[in-house]
């Protein structure tokens, strides 16, 4: 039987000032935020939901902004953010302990030993997320492929290298699509 790993880390808003408050939007706490671990090993993509015997493991946040995450097994993971409110997202998503060039674990993911007790898992929260929702039309009589996606892209030539920007979203059969805006969908230009 192998060891299993864990990951810690803390969630931070953003400094205050830094993006316009949503004067519609619900106060929100640290506390309600829940961090997902999604296993991401490369060959291994798969449509299949999770196997029930073994649920994706998640860590909630704290009041102080910390979570843990125990029970990985060893390999390769992506942290998905679980935010309480729509107009928060996730800005950055880094490791701390590791070099610059592989802490971006939202473009690198982070990658765990049997037994290992990783830290310093730094995610910051922004505030002012959009949501976009549209529809795709298939021309005359064809009809749409089905497992369609559609993906939203920055615009501006520096942000080409933000993952944190790139989103996809499954497009229904009658069309519809929603970018629902947790991963850093904020006042820039899109393309589509």
């Amino acid at each position: 039987m192998a060891q299993l790993a864990a990951l810690a880390g803390s969630v931070a808003p953003e400094k205050a000032g830094a993006a316009p408050k949503c004067e519609a939007a619900r106060d929100s706490r640290l506390n309600e935020v829940v961090v997902r671990s999604l296993h991401d090993e490369p060959g291994e993509k798969s449509d299949a939901p999770p196997a029930p015997y073994w649920p994706t493991p998640a860590g909630d946040v704290a009041e102080k902004g910390t979570f843990s995450i125990r029970g990985l097994k060893a390999g390769r993971y992506r942290l998905e953010p679980l935010l309480p409110g729509s107009d928060w997202y996730a800005k950055e998503m880094r490791l701390s302990a590791a070099p610059v060039a592989a802490s971006d674990l939202a473009r690198n993911g982070v990658t765990l030993k049997s037994g290992e007790r990783l830290a310093g898992a730094l995610i910051t929260l922004g505030a002012g997320a959009a949501g976009l929702k549209g529809k795709v039309v298939a021309g005359g009589d064809a009809r749409l492929p089905a497992r369609l996606c559609a993906h939203l892209s920055p615009a501006e030539p520096e942000a080409k290298d933000d993952a944190l920007r790139f989103v996809e979203a499954r497009v229904e059969s009658d069309g519809a699509f929603s970018f629902n805006m947790k991963y850093g969908i904020w006042n820039m230009e899109y393309e589509i």
